[in-house]
């Protein structure tokens, strides 16, 4: 995030003066840190997130949020996980921003339903396969996105035939290099 998105700590390094306080918990400073991991509201998105994908880790920081892709998930599930972390962030801020600026406080399931549908779209448009795996089916039918797995293999029929007397048969699979050619 690079420090850059206006909350009360950047606002106040950058001059303004104004007082500060979590608009969602409405117990500490607004900072990045405290807005995105410490909030309890925030707190109870990454538990949420963490369950689903019925894994056992701490969020301490957004770098920690982001390290979940980097697991040894299929390509699809990755790319859901991404998603998923990218919009628990965004919608964190937009709670933040309904509260300060629309005096409309987002409940806590009303944000994880904006979670999902965000992710089933984002997930659904994607060509990604998935592992076969009952891990990932839960995390995948949690957030509502259609599984689809890797091409089936292609069988070939081979018919074997034996050779004739006093002959040997070497049988190949056709992987030679040149293949077809000399």
């Amino acid at each position: 995030m690079h420090n850059k998105l206006p909350s009360d700590d950047n606002l106040v390094s950058r001059g303004c003066q104004l007082p500060s306080m979590c608009s969602i918990c409405n117990t500490n400073a607004e900072t990045l840190d405290h807005l995105f991991i410490h909030c309890s509201f925030a707190q109870s998105i990454w538990h949420w997130l963490i369950s689903l994908m019925n894994i056992t880790c701490s969020i301490t920081s957004v770098s920690d949020a982001l390290d979940l892709c980097k697991r040894n998930w299929s390509p699809k599930c990755k790319l859901v996980i991404l998603v998923a972390v990218v919009n628990c962030l965004n919608t964190i801020w937009f709670c933040r921003n309904q509260i300060r600026f629309n005096d409309k406080k987002i409940l806590l399931r009303l944000a994880i339903n904006l979670i999902i549908t965000n992710i089933a779209l984002c997930g659904n448009s994607s060509k990604l396969a998935a592992n076969s795996s009952i891990s990932e089916f839960v995390i995948l039918k949690a957030f509502s996105v259609q599984i689809s797995l890797g091409n089936a293999p292609k069988i070939k029929e081979v018919i074997w035939q034996p050779p004739i007397f006093n002959w040997v048969k070497c049988n190949i699979d056709g992987a030679s290099i040149g293949n077809p050619g000399p």
